[in-house]
């Protein structure tokens, strides 16, 4: 009987020492993650014209592909996002613009949020980022 308990642990933790693991999964057990949350702000105040636009910069300074997973766009704002990925190393625009008509009101305080993630399959790394944007001002009367 000790000798089948004994095969059946050597043959389960043969299997479990080649089983692979999925991100999601790797998650669950220990492996590299981390959420990071970077604010961009702008205030332009008495805009004379029907709208305004501005250029944010996204960098992505780790070694790892970013990849824009959602973007939740305040009413009254446009947003222009030129890519999906942002290489390592390499930085992106997001052309946001906010337009008077729009708004409740001339004075605007608006949040553009980008989430985005960096995934390494052959490291087991996640990084979850949040990018905050915003857009505040008055528009003149």
């Amino acid at each position: 009987m000790k000798k089948i308990i004994l095969l059946s642990v050597f043959v389960l933790g043969i299997i479990s020492a080649n089983a692979q693991m999925n991100i999601a999964e790797a998650q669950l057990f220990g492996s590299s993650r981390s959420v990071g949350v970077v604010y961009a702000a702008v205030n332009q105040n008495s805009i004379a014209t029907e709208s305004f636009t501005n250029n944010f910069t996204i960098k992505n300074t780790d070694p790892y592909d970013l990849t824009i997973l959602s973007v939740s766009i305040p009413q009254g704002v446009s947003i222009l996002l030129p890519q999906e990925i942002i290489p390592a190393g390499e930085s992106a625009d997001v052309i946001a613009t906010i337009y008077k008509k729009y708004l409740d009101s001339s004075d605007f305080e608006k949040y553009i949020i980008v989430n985005a993630a960096e995934v390494s399959t052959t490291e087991n790394v996640y990084i979850q980022k949040v990018f905050r944007l915003k857009l505040t001002g008055d528009f003149a009367e």
